[in-house]
């Protein structure tokens, strides 16, 4: 029964081992369905570090996920509480938790059905920050069509230029959010087509020149940057170069340089984003949400649009390095 949940759902015996779980609970807690969590505690089950003494700790006394479990075992449903379970090696999970107690085989258990919180959340917050950005291009726009009768004949060229590009960036974010849209629910058309990585590199570096990110700061490519020709979307590919390069600016203090590097590494093309700046903690700020929503893209197109792998690296002695790397060609 509990497989045909599309939820997270998982029943516990009363000393809180796993004793069934369907698997969008086993994708929520990144493990593997064919390796049986039975007899685990639901604290190692989510792989949290208190999780081998579940329950027991001074620590697990705040835990809103133990809390739910207290009432189950004394007979008391729980609906919709919200709980935030730490991982070892990953972010902490933020979940709405409901549990019930239940009767099996003459033995009390708990049933947990759950939602992913976060999920919810990330979604709310991408609206927010698209609907900011849209709101700031178009503002922009409003303000400059406005200067239209102000300004001399000879400044109306370089004013129409000016107008002509952030109307391109308005319809650019746009377009980026109905693909990224699209990529979510696998319902994005993937071209597979021939690119060169230098010229693409190029279009990347022109794509900032007017960009108020780049103010005080410099875009570079790497003299030993590959010229190589291999096969994938490319406009897609785009998106998620301009996305890496935008976090990597905004990072860089003024002065700061960010490089652009390309190579060939085990049989697939790598692209390498360099800044000198160390990527800061991951404190709630405007910028910090901005920067996470756009890694959520980059990843969620790389992955499963454009067969990529992303990740980085950041010290304070080699700085931030964000690496992307996709095959040769690309099947659709």
């Amino acid at each position: 029964m509990l497989n045909f949940m599309p939820v997270p759902c998982v029943m516990l015996s009363g000393h809180r081992q796993v004793v069934l779980a369907n698997p969008a609970f086993f994708e929520l807690v990144h493990r593997n369905p064919d390796k049986p969590l039975a007899g685990a505690t639901i604290g190692e089950a989510f792989n949290c570090p208190y999780g081998s003494n579940c329950g027991q700790t001074a620590t697990c006394t705040r835990c809103d996920l133990n809390a739910c479990l207290q009432a189950s075992a004394q007979g008391q449903a729980v609906v919709a509480r919200r709980a935030v379970i730490p991982q070892v090696n990953h972010d902490p999970l933020d979940l709405m938790v409901n549990a019930a107690p239940l009767v099996w085989e003459d033995t009390p258990h708990t049933l947990l059905v759950i939602t992913d919180n976060e999920a919810r959340q990330k979604r709310y917050i991408l609206e927010r920050v698209f609907l900011h950005d849209i709101m700031n291009a178009a503002g922009v726009l409003y303000g400059l069509s406005g200067m239209l009768n102000q300004v001399p004949p000879e400044e109306i060229e370089e004013l129409s230029g000016i107008l002509h590009h952030q109307a391109k960036i308005l319809v650019d974010e746009i377009a980026a959010h109905q693909r990224l849209l699209a990529a979510e629910h696998d319902e994005l058309v993937i071209k597979s087509e021939r690119i060169n990585s230098a010229a693409l590199l190029h279009e990347i570096r022109a794509a900032f020149e007017h960009h108020d990110t780049v103010t005080s700061r410099t875009i570079q490519i790497s003299p030993n940057a590959g010229a190589v020709e291999f096969t994938s979307d490319e406009l897609l590919l785009q998106q998620v170069l301009y996305d890496i390069t935008h976090n990597a600016l905004e990072i860089t203090p003024p002065g700061g340089t960010v490089t652009l590097d390309c190579q060939v590494k085990d049989n697939r093309i790598e692209f390498r984003v360099h800044t000198p700046a160390v990527q800061p903690d991951l404190h709630p700020s405007k910028g910090m949400k901005r920067r996470r929503l756009k890694d959520y893209s980059i990843t969620v197109i790389s992955r499963q649009c454009l067969q990529g792998e992303y990740s980085f690296s950041t010290s304070a002695e080699q700085g931030t390095v964000f690496r992307v790397s996709f095959p040769l060609t690309l099947n659709v």
